[in-house]
């Protein structure tokens, strides 16, 4: 099966090397000639959790331009191994979400912290980059269609 044609734009909207929020906008692009439905896919924000061990991991989502807005979309943080990723928030979607049609993209603002905001230091994290001051191709955080990488580059 081969991988839909998508694209993933990103902008980092806190700068600052530490934070107690992790920001973040990013612009999902569907560069094929056919709709894909949102609810086949997922995203993953890659990073290192400096306090988690010690409050709660939480993701609110601030705007989102799909159908449905924020309320359509689905959060989960689970635990890998590696470098500069120890870490990574998944986004799904549900079917209220709709299709992501040919040609067209969509943008999700959202921002992850612990629950006592406690400092994360971003410099760290695989997924997190300050070079550029616009939405920019950003492979380093991964979108999935149907489970399979579709976009981007695991840690």
């Amino acid at each position: 099966m081969t991988a839909p044609p998508l694209e993933l734009l990103y902008l980092a909207k806190e700068r600052r090397n530490a934070s107690a929020e992790i920001n973040f906008r990013i612009l999902l692009r569907n560069t094929g000639s056919s709709s894909l439905a949102f609810s086949d896919l997922t995203v993953r924000y890659w990073f290192t959790a400096e306090n988690a061990s010690m409050a709660p991991l939480e993701f609110d989502c601030d705007h989102s331009s799909i159908g449905g807005g924020c309320d359509e979309i689905e959060w989960a943080f689970e635990e890998t191994s590696g470098m500069y990723a120890d870490h990574y928030l998944e986004l799904g979607f549900t079917a209220g979400a709709g299709p992501l049609p040919a040609g067209a993209d969509r943008i999700i603002e959202g921002r992850l912290y612990t629950e006592n905001y406690s400092t994360q230091d971003q410099t760290n994290d695989y997924s997190f980059d300050t070079t550029e001051n616009a939405l920019t191709l950003w492979p380093r955080i991964t979108v999935y269609h149907d489970g399979a990488l579709a976009w981007g580059e695991e840690p």
